[in-house]
């Protein structure tokens, strides 16, 4: 296969990103880390889990409307990096202004730092729909039997992993996580069952902080944003993962 120019050029970019990047990351602690498999602690405000149908995912969830706030706490200063899963469950409906818009949103010490629309539906409806790291993969099914609507039963769910990255500034840091614009009620499935209209849950949610850079790293991470600025000018999301920089 033939490479054009351009293509080359990327390539050539994204390693060099990643090399500038990676460098200031090296010395990051482990803050805080949970896969919802044992016993979540106090430091969710809301602690409840679920479990997939399809691969037993333990998850904390699921929520709609509502709201759930990490807190942690001894938090040195430097660059925070915050990573997770979200599972968008049944029918989400992305920009759809009839049944939508229906968003995810990520407050760090009470500033949002994102509002994204998402769907499992008409997936023409998010202007990222491409970039889920998996669909249709928890067993979630939506029963569709409203009046003047032709009866579904569709499996409806996505994962979608998050990046985000800022400085610690306090050694106290609170991420809240809340759904909104969702439909909350209660439908009835084919088989009887009773669950919510729209949810999501959260997985594999990972903290950690690198130390304030010497100028020379600073240099490295400036560069390296640079060059990821670049790359993503005209596509903000080009992967699976979606990645915010503060």
């Amino acid at each position: 296969m033939k490479l054009t120019n351009f293509k080359i050029t990327k390539a050539i970019l994204a390693a060099l990103a990643i090399f500038f990047v990676s460098g200031v990351d090296a010395n990051a602690t482990l803050i805080y880390s949970n896969n919802f498999e044992d016993t979540v602690g106090s430091e969710w405000s809301v602690n409840t889990t679920s479990v997939t149908p399809i691969g037993n995912r333990h998850f904390l969830g699921d929520f709609s409307n509502d709201s759930t706030t990490l807190t942690l706490s001894g938090l040195s200063a430097g660059l925070a990096t915050v990573s997770f899963d979200v599972y968008f469950i049944r029918s989400w409906d992305g920009d759809n202004q009839a049944f939508g818009p229906d968003y995810f949103n990520v407050a760090i010490n009470n500033s949002q730092l994102l509002h994204q629309s998402f769907s499992n539906g008409d997936l023409s409806m998010q202007p990222n729909a491409s970039q889920a790291a998996e669909r249709y993969t928890l067993g979630y099914s939506y029963y569709n039997g409203l009046p003047g609507y032709n009866v579904t039963y569709s499996n409806m769910d996505s994962v979608y992993h998050f990046v985000l990255t800022l400085p610690s500034l306090s050694n106290l840091m609170a991420i809240t996580f809340s759904g909104k614009g969702l439909q909350d009620n209660y439908v009835t499935g084919l088989d009887g069952s009773s669950y919510l209209d729209e949810s999501w849950g959260l997985d594999n949610v990972i903290v950690d902080v690198a130390p304030v850079p010497e100028p020379s790293g600073l240099l490295m991470l400036f560069t390296g944003g640079a060059i990821l600025l670049i790359l993503c000018w005209r596509k903000p999301f080009n992967s699976a993962r979606f990645y915010l920089n503060i």
